[in-house]
């Protein structure tokens, strides 16, 4: 789903791949609400607990 994921930011050209560039070195925020939206929710355990990863700006 990951592939998948950058295909739809390459697509929407969120991502732009006019230059050749590592996906560490991309906008990581677009990817990880592409991945919560298409099933593959990203997580944080830490002291402070579990939680969701949102970068999505909340409706207004």
């Amino acid at each position: 789903m990951p592939p998948v994921a950058a295909a739809m930011l390459i697509a929407t050209g969120e991502w732009d791949v006019k230059k050749m560039a590592n996906v560490e070195e991309l906008p990581p925020k677009p990817f990880i609400d592409v991945l919560n939206r298409i099933g593959l929710p990203t997580r944080i355990k830490d002291e402070s607990g579990d939680r969701a990863v949102s970068f999505e700006m909340a409706a207004a």
